[in-house]
């Protein structure tokens, strides 16, 4: 009997001894992201043992989600009749055969079953920590990157985000960094911009509601201001209405370098029409 309880607490101690720390779970991914990438050979079965050991791990679900966000990833080459795609510019143009320009882009295309498991480990990730902002960014970005011309569910994140600071004014923190408001907003003045840039009608619109929820929370903020005049120059090129949100800007911040910037540029535009 002694020998018995001998032999099982030698046992114990040599599974102790191999016993695995979250921390060593990170450093060994690490090291495998950085030989072969973060969709390398053995990445996923490092995060399935590390998922095993600790499933409420905030890296671990931060590692799921990239693998499988780069896994469901490829690119192809296609057709548009546009010279610019969501903001990009064809990496060739051709003739067609009466001699009309065709443009070819080079396209990250999604599958879809893959795409969905690196949101769920996203939503798990939120869920244990609602005030780290790294993977509601995470959840916005892509869902960009893949809903394309029309990233309505990237809006619907970005506002439930917005929601969030203005109702419990949460300490937002990204990586273990402290957040303060003034990041918070150019964060979400860098997702405006980003749906300004698709260039689509439905991405100026979600563009012009970002920005007005925005400017109504903070009408202070100048970049808000001249976000909506950058709407009506642009998506609807009513210049008059769009030089009356640049004043409106300026007269908050003098020295808003967009605001100034498009300003020349709409009234270089006024005085073309005139002439």
């Amino acid at each position: 009997m002694k020998r018995t309880v001998i032999v099982a607490a030698m046992l114990l101690s040599c599974a102790l001894s191999f016993a695995q720390t979250s921390e060593d779970f990170l450093a060994k991914y690490q090291r495998q992201v950085k030989m072969l990438g973060a969709a390398g050979v053995g990445v996923e079965n490092i995060i399935d043992k590390w998922e095993q050991a600790f499933p409420e791990d905030g890296d671990m679900l931060e590692a799921r989600f990239l693998y499988n966000y780069l896994k469901s990833q490829s690119t192809e080459v296609q057709a548009k009749n546009q010279s610019k795609y969501l903001g990009n510019k064809p990496i060739l143009v051709l003739k067609d055969s009466l001699d009309r320009d065709v443009y070819y882009y080079e396209e990250t295309v999604f599958v879809d079953s893959l795409f969905a498991r690196s949101q769920n480990a996203l939503d798990k990730a939120i869920s244990l920590y609602p005030d780290d902002l790294q993977y509601r960014l995470d959840k916005i970005s892509s869902l960009c990157a893949y809903e394309k011309e029309s990233p309505d569910l990237a809006y619907a994140e970005l506002v439930k985000m917005i929601d969030r600071n203005t109702a419990s004014h949460p300490a937002w923190k990204f990586k273990g960094e402290a957040i303060s408001e003034d990041e918070f907003v150019d964060i979400v003045q860098e997702y405006c911009s980003s749906f300004f840039k698709i260039g689509t009608p439905n991405g100026y619109e979600l563009f012009l509601a970002v920005s007005q929820k925005m400017n109504k929370l903070y009408p202070k903020n100048a970049s808000f201001m001249g976000n909506i005049g950058s709407y009506w120059f642009v998506g609807k090129n009513n210049l008059k209405k769009a030089q009356s949100y640049y004043k409106k800007a300026l007269k908050l911040d003098p020295n808003d370098m967009a605001a100034n910037r498009n300003m020349k540029i709409l009234e270089k535009k006024m005085a073309e029409g005139k002439k």
